[in-house]
Parts: C-alpha cells; structure tokens; sequence
C-alpha cells in the first residue's frame, strides 16, 4: 500500500497536538460561556477602555470559573517581551575557562 493521494491544493499538518495532560481552556471557551465576541472578552480581560461597564465583570467571573489563565507564550509575542531571565554558570577547568 501507498501513501494516500494528495489532491492539489489539500494540505497535510504536520504538526501534531499533544494530547496528553488537560487541555487549556481557550479564550474563545470564555467568550461562548458569556456570549461575548473574542475582541470584547480581550478588553475586558486586559483592563483596556471599548467595553460596557457590565461586560468586564461577567468575563473575568467566567474565565476564573472555566479555569482561564492566560498563555504566556502567545501573550510574548504580542509585547514582544519574554519576561525571562537568563542564567549563566561557569565551571573552572572545563571548556578552557
């Protein structure tokens, strides 16, 4: 048997999701559970003006109750800031130090 046949313009992934350990719960899970769009539970999760003065709360009580937690990884490429620190250690007599 041979590999399945690829259609033009079909692409195949890749990358594969990892699916051991608990999913994370994604702000999109947040905005279905209060019935917000994706931009207005971002705002008011993020403290940031364009949001009724309602909406923020009911967000922020949902994303504790789902579990929310933002993604570091996402959120240091948007501030283009790691927020890491580095650790250098030298051990005398080895790599010719």
């Amino acid at each position: 048997m041979g590999r399945p046949v690829q259609y033009s313009g079909e692409r195949r992934s890749t990358r594969r999701r990892a699916t051991t350990g608990p999913s994370r719960v994604t702000i999109r899970e947040v905005t279905d559970h209060v019935g917000v769009s994706e931009a207005a539970a971002s705002y008011a999760l993020n403290n940031r003006p364009g949001v009724s003065d309602r909406t923020p709360a009911k967000v922020v009580a949902a994303a504790r109750e789902l579990g929310w937690a933002p993604n570091t990884a996402a959120r240091s490429l948007g501030t283009a800031r790691a927020n890491a620190v580095g650790l250098v250690l030298v051990r005398p007599g080895i790599g010719g130090w």
